[in-house]
């Protein structure tokens, strides 16, 4: 969820403040009256560094954050099934679940109190 919210609000914030602070950032404004564009958009070189800005490092960011929460995932999941596979049938094999954390501890401390 904070990976969606950072790729929507950082890009918002930039172009906001492009958007609306251009012309004060230059100190004129030249978009002509009736017409509809950003005045940043007259900057080719600007406009092409912040659009690859943009897109290739935030998005790549994002993406090899999400690769690596999912690694650590994945193998957390894959601990986890080693773990409920190698427990007792009689443990894994129960009506309710007081009756299998009762087993559960069972299990795990016999070996640590023989």
């Amino acid at each position: 969820m904070v990976m969606v919210a950072v790729t929507w609000i950082v890009p918002v914030l930039v172009f906001f403040v492009t958007i609306f602070g251009w012309q004060y950032f230059v100190g004129y404004r030249s978009v002509k009256e009736g017409m509809c564009y950003v005045q940043y958009m007259e900057e080719a070189l600007f406009n092409c560094l912040l659009q690859v800005r943009l897109s290739v490092t935030l998005s790549t960011r994002v993406r090899i954050s999400q690769y690596i929460c999912l690694h650590f995932v994945s193998a957390a999941d894959c601990q986890s099934n080693r773990t409920w596979n190698s427990l007792q049938q009689h443990v894994t094999s129960t009506p309710s679940m007081s009756v299998f954390q009762g087993r559960l501890k069972a299990f795990l401390f016999r070996p640590s109190f023989p």
